[in-house]
């Protein structure tokens, strides 16, 4: 009887040290369940913060974009056409400090219209280099062998409108008899000159060259 009793006991220990060690792992489970919860909470409240984030870029993009817009909208209004002036390309290089003597004369040779200095309210000019290809020859920019050429452009502000107009309406008049007129001008024969509105740099792209 004593031996029964001896080996119930142990069995009894045994239980209770099974129970004791499942208590234990239950306890250290529900703590990695207390665990993840709120690791998963905080992720959750990060994931929506994130998402306020983008929604807010979003809505702050869009209305940089159609402030962009409205700004190139106003800039090219700005800049669309300066009703008093022209522009003058594929002359060779100018002396700027003869710009009104040289406008004048490059009008009375292109047009045939006889201005004077003071009909030139301003004048300015752009000298630079086109860049060519060997043997070949680009519009007038470069020579036989293929050299590069200077090249200028002019602006001019009239003093009256009357007068860009009558300058714009010869001109189109000349290219209608003469699609591709060439100039002698400033000592350079064969020069590729044409004349037109000062617009935008975004129109002018939009238009053919010579309009």
């Amino acid at each position: 009887m004593a031996a029964v009793s001896l080996g119930g006991d142990n069995t009894l220990e045994a239980i209770s040290a099974s129970m004791q060690s499942l208590d234990t792992r239950f306890e250290k489970f529900e703590e990695l369940m207390r665990t993840m919860k709120e690791s998963f909470s905080k992720f959750s409240e990060e994931l929506d913060q994130v998402r306020k984030d983008n929604e807010n870029l979003k809505l702050e993009n869009e209305y940089l974009n159609r402030r962009v817009s409205v700004l190139e909208d106003r800039l090219d209004s700005i800049e669309r056409c300066d009703y008093n002036s022209i522009e003058i390309h594929g002359l060779p290089t100018i002396n700027i400090d003869k710009k009104f003597d040289t406008a004048v004369e490059i009008l009375k040779q292109t047009v045939g219209i006889t201005v004077e200095a003071n009909d030139l309210d301003q004048c300015s000019v752009i000298n630079f280099k086109k860049q060519s290809v060997s043997g070949a020859n680009m519009n007038g920019s470069c020579d036989s062998n293929g050299r590069e050429k200077n090249e200028s452009m002019m602006v001019i502000r009239f003093s009256s409108k009357r007068i860009r107009e009558r300058i714009l309406h010869d001109w189109r008049m000349a290219r209608k008899s003469s699609s591709k007129p060439r100039f002698a001008l400033l000592g350079n024969n064969n020069l590729n000159i044409w004349i037109c509105e000062r617009i935008s740099k975004q129109r002018r792209l939009l238009l053919p060259r010579g309009c």
